[in-house]
């Protein structure tokens, strides 16, 4: 892999924490609520919904956030999310599910899912919110024996990050619930 483009990565998580919300693992996610998002569990896999009131302003033009739900395996350690268009999802050995959201977008984007290539995988993370340190001192870096994957819906294109062969089958399976959900 290319350091360059993961020692990008890293410094585009620690400029900043203005309006990032991080929570740590408190060692049992089910049930975990607030104004925002709510994650209830079932047998195998957590369900993450985010419902969140609060627009985003820009002149005189005001952005609603898209509510959306998803399956998410079991064992999450971090969340994080910013500005009702970022998630991160941390896993144990530094699996990454980071979820961005094109809220301007007045089309959907064709369903897909694909192998990304260096690039697009630095794009995504160089336009997305800069989480700050916390997450990157976590060294994010694809290992060996590792994959990712872009999973594209509705206006959310979900990247998988450094995931175990292992795992990607119930990782790809779980976010392939990945729903969005009118405005109540």
């Amino acid at each position: 892999m290319n350091k360059l483009i993961f020692y990008s990565i890293i410094c585009s998580f620690s400029i900043s924490l203005y309006s990032c919300n991080i929570m740590r693992n408190t060692n049992n996610w089910c049930g975990t609520e607030n104004q925002e998002f709510r994650i209830s569990c079932q047998a195998e896999l957590m369900n993450f919904s985010y419902y969140s009131k609060i627009g985003s302003r820009a002149d005189r033009e005001i952005t609603l956030p898209i509510h959306f739900t998803t399956n998410l395996p079991k064992g999450l350690k971090k969340l994080a999310y910013y500005s009702s268009s970022d998630f991160y999802f941390l896993y144990p050995g530094k699996q990454l599910i980071f979820i961005t959201i094109d809220l301007s977008s007045k089309h959907k984007l064709n369903d897909t899912t694909y192998i990304p290539t260096l690039v697009e995988m630095e794009d995504m993370f160089l336009n997305s919110c800069e989480i700050g340190s916390d997450l990157a001192k976590d060294g994010l870096k694809q290992g060996k024996n590792r994959k990712s994957l872009v999973i594209q819906t509705n206006n959310a294109k979900i990247l998988l990050f450094n995931i175990k062969e292992e795992n990607l089958p119930c990782f790809r399976d779980s976010l392939q619930s990945f729903a969005t959900q009118k405005h109540k």
